[in-house]
This record gives C-alpha cells, structure tokens and sequence, in this order.
C-alpha cells in the first residue's frame, strides 16, 4: 500500500540553492538523526552511476511529520530547529533534475515533482510505500 502527500512547495523556491546545499543539508539530518555520531553517517558516491547515497545507521525512523514545513523535533536554540531542510533539500535537488529515494526503515520515499490538482501547479510530492 502507497501514500502520496503533496507538499505545498514550488520547484521555484530557495533558488539561491543548489546541489551542494542540499547534500549538506542532508548529510546534517543524518548525523542529527546519530546524535552526531560520524561514525554512524556513511556518505557515497558512485561516479559510474552518478548516485549519492547518505546513510545514517542509527536506530529512528523518521516520522512522518518530518515532511511538515516547520515541523521539528529540535530544541529552540538548535540549528536545524525550524524543520524547512530536508523539504528544501527535496525542492532543490528536484529542480536540478535528480532522483530522490528515501529509505526510511521499511518505508521508501520516492520524492518526484508532480502537476497538483489542488494548487494548480507542480509540487513536491513523496510516495511513500
């Protein structure tokens, strides 16, 4: 069984923003995701594919409301507090024409821009199965 959830963002967003700032934000969600711990964040990429994969060993899956703009876990002062990375990082890489796949323990996230009915234009969405 799927689940598709459209997020609310334009591929027009944060176009300050590119490749780079997006893994950088993603490799900080998985060492936030290991307390920190580098030993646990294995980060890979493979040139004949042209894949980066960012894997973090710890033991939490990330929850749905991780796709909620603002939605985060962190403390006041911390950075990454306003939970917007990880939907940038979605937006960014999207617009640049890459292939996004979360696997988040025994879900998978297939991230694609998609034309929304609801807004009358294309948006981020994640399928999740």
């Amino acid at each position: 069984m799927s689940n598709r959830i459209e997020l609310p963002v334009s591929l027009n967003y944060v176009t300050y923003w590119n490749v780079a700032n997006a893994a950088r934000e993603l490799y900080a969600n998985a060492l936030d995701g290991a307390n920190g711990d580098k030993s646990r964040v294995n980060v890979h990429y493979d040139e004949d594919t042209g894949c980066l994969v960012i894997k973090n060993e710890a033991a939490q899956k990330m929850p749905i409301s991780a796709l909620v703009l603002g939605a985060s876990n962190k403390e006041s002062d911390a950075i990454g507090q306003f939970g917007e990375g990880l939907k940038l990082a979605y937006t960014v890489l999207l617009r640049c024409g890459r292939k996004i796949v979360t696997q988040n323990f025994d879900e998978v996230w297939t991230v694609e821009a998609q034309p929304s009915e609801t807004y009358g234009t294309e948006v981020v969405t994640v399928e999740i199965s």
